[in-house]
This record gives C-alpha cells, structure tokens and sequence, in this order.
C-alpha cells in the first residue's frame, strides 16, 4: 500500500493552525500533484494539461476537501484546429493535527476490456 502524502498545514507561531485558503492550497500543488486525477486523455486523446486551479477548500477538524479545475488544450496541425476545455475535480483527504493526509492518486484500470474474460 501506498504512502500517504503529507502537506503540513501552516502555523501562526504559537502552534494553532492557520487559515487554509484556496492560496495555501496553490502554493503547495507540487506536493498535491501526486494525489490529483491529473489525467485529461479522456476528452481528448491528444489533450494536454494546461493548469490546475483551485477553486475552494473545506477543512474540518478531520477531513479536507479540495474542489480544483483543470484546463486542457489539444492542437491538430493538420486542421489547424485548436480545442481548449476544463473539468472539475475533487480532492479528499483527512486530517491528522497539523497534517492533511491524501492518498497518492491511481489511474483506475482501463476500461477497453484488455483485461477482461
């Protein structure tokens, strides 16, 4: 089993949690990047991500969520065609003091039935 990703939460100075706000959240995507449903082949097969945005942030004494946006873009030179689109996503995790816990993203097996009797 995967290790749980860790995002401290930020202290005021004398140990009590700060605000998590949606600019917290940003600020800390590369460490969230992990635990997100990055993945946007489904719109588009040749899509590709554009940028994450965070759109709210509801956090409790044990559980956090994360609503975030991606925006995609695919291009076809030959057509000279350019397709922009985005999606909503959420991200849960929990709360352990001063730690908010995610579970690092994986892709759900595919769906073509490669796999299937």
């Amino acid at each position: 089993m995967s290790q749980s990703i860790c995002l401290q939460l930020p202290s005021a100075g004398d140990g009590q949690a700060t605000q998590v706000n949606q600019a917290y959240i940003t600020s800390q995507l590369e460490i969230l990047r992990a635990a997100m449903d990055l993945d946007v082949s489904d719109y588009d097969e040749l899509a590709q991500l554009d940028e994450i945005i965070i759109t709210a942030v509801t956090l409790d004494r044990q559980a956090v969520k994360i609503d975030y946006q991606l925006r995609f873009s695919a291009f076809y030179g030959c057509q000279d065609i350019e397709y922009h689109g985005c999606c909503q996503r959420v991200l849960r995790g929990r709360r352990e003091g001063h730690c908010l816990l995610f579970t690092p993203y994986t892709a759900p097996d595919s769906a073509d039935g490669a796999g299937a009797l």
